[in-house]
Parts: structure tokens; C-alpha cells; sequence
């Protein structure tokens, strides 16, 4: 490794204003192109999971209110209720589930967990009036709880809908992939932007350098005059 980064190629190009003013075009220009493609695919993420949340709890409350008004949460049945259930579970290939004052499960889409009693933060708060959303990063999946109120306006019950996230992170990726793309154009974009560039922006010195060899060789009489940048001048006006 040393041997490497001793060796004359590191530094001859290491010490070359030109390579130097090179690698700061790149980094000007990658690293905000990489953090606007973190911003887009995680904002893409946020605003596409709160959008779902948004439209499954407007679901969860039409039929909450449905559930509030009839005496399913007693054991009662309603085929337009259990068809609105159904549904629901199916569009967003989720699983729903109904708890009574109780804590116990009256309905479960998946039908495993029926005449359980469950009890959990998120489901004590509910009773206490509060709605929730949890996403889990791990599982991808969404959690919403909605409290069932009666005619009284007290909570009765609470409705568990859970939710996978499969399709927005696929939609996620497809994005990134499109994304990616962009990234690799506006790369290629800022190397030819950072090698031209580097070119021009040192071609003065090459001047100075070359006024003073022929200075040293007598080939010539003449001042210096690079007025360029403020040090070619200076460095001019110096050897004049």
C-alpha cells in the first residue's frame, strides 16, 4: 500500500492543480446528484405509505361507523358488513380484525385468531379514543387502528387493519431503477463538465509556465503579461 501511494503517478497527479480542480467538480457534483436520489426514493416512500394510511383509514372509519350502529360487535351478523370486510382485506391484501369491549376478537379476515383476547398498547389507546399508524421498516407492513363508537359516541370496540407495503416498494424500486439511470447521465454530464473544465481553468498557468521558459531561453524580451486570473498577473508582474 505504501508503495502505491509513494509511487510518482500518485504524486505527480496528487500535487496537479488540475487533477485537484478535477476531483472538486466530481464531488460538487455526484454528491448532490446521490442525495437527490435518496431524497426522491424516500420521499417517493413517505409520501406513497402516508397516502396509503390516508385511504385505508377512511375505509376503516366508513365501516367502523357501520359497526358502531349495528350489534356486531355482540355477535350479531351482517352480510354487508362481512362483504365490506372482505373486500377491504382483499383490495390491499391485508388482514382485518374486530375487538369488542371486551378485548376479545370477533372477527378475524384470517380466521385464526377468533374469540382470542388480545390486548396491546395500541389497542388500549384506541379504547381511549385515540387512533394509531405503525409502519414496520422490517416487515413491511402498515398497522392502523380505528376506535368503533357507538350511538353515544363511546368506544365500543377497535378495528385492526394490517397492510403489506410489497407494492410501494416495488414501485420503490422501479422508481430507483428509472432513477439510477438519470444518476449515471448526470454523471458522465459532470466528469465531462470536470475534465473540461480542469483544462481551461489552469491554461493560464501553462502560460506563465511557458513565458518563463522562453524567458530562460532567451527567446524572449518582451514583459509577461497574463492578466487571466489576479495571481498570473501578480506572478507576471513579479518576473517582470
Amino acid at each position: 500500500m505504501k508503495k502505491i501511494l509513494n509511487s510518482k503517478l500518485i504524486r505527480k497527479y496528487g500535487k496537479s492543480l488540475q487533477f485537484r480542480i478535477f476531483i472538486i467538480f466530481i464531488l460538487v457534483g455526484i454528491i448532490p446528484i446521490n442525495l437527490m436520489k435518496y431524497g426522491i426514493l424516500s420521499g417517493y416512500k413517505n409520501m406513497s405509505i402516508r397516502q396509503r394510511t390516508a385511504t385505508v383509514q377512511r375505509q376503516c372509519e366508513n365501516i367502523a361507523d357501520q359497526l358502531g350502529e349495528s350489534d356486531y360487535l355482540s355477535g350479531s351478523s351482517s352480510e354487508i358488513i362481512e362483504m365490506e370486510l372482505n373486500q377491504l382485506a382483499d383490495l390491499y391484501s391485508g388482514r382485518i380484525v374486530i375487538v369488542n369491549s371486551a378485548f376479545r376478537i370477533v372477527r378475524d379476515t384470517y380466521d385464526l385468531d377468533e374469540q382470542k383476547v388480545i390486548v396491546s398498547e395500541e389497542v388500549i389507546k384506541c379504547f381511549q379514543g385515540e387512533d394509531s399508524m405503525y409502519f414496520d421498516e422490517d416487515s413491511q407492513f402498515v398497522e392502523i387502528t380505528v376506535p368503533i363508537r357507538d350511538s353515544e359516541e363511546q368506544v365500543c370496540g377497535v378495528m385492526i387493519v394490517s397492510t403489506p407495503t410489497d407494492d410501494i416498494l416495488a414501485d420503490r424500486n422501479e422508481l430507483g431503477n428509472r432513477v439510477l439511470l438519470l444518476q449515471i447521465g448526470l454523471s458522465v454530464a459532470v466528469l465531462a463538465v470536470a475534465f473540461y473544465a480542469s483544462r481551461v481553468l489552469v491554461k493560464p498557468f501553462g502560460k506563465v509556465t511557458q513565458s518563463l521558459d522562453e524567458i530562460k531561453g532567451g527567446f524572449l524580451n518582451e514583459d509577461i503579461s497574463i492578466p487571466d486570473y489576479t495571481e498570473t498577473q501578480l506572478l507576471s508582474e513579479a518576473f517582470n
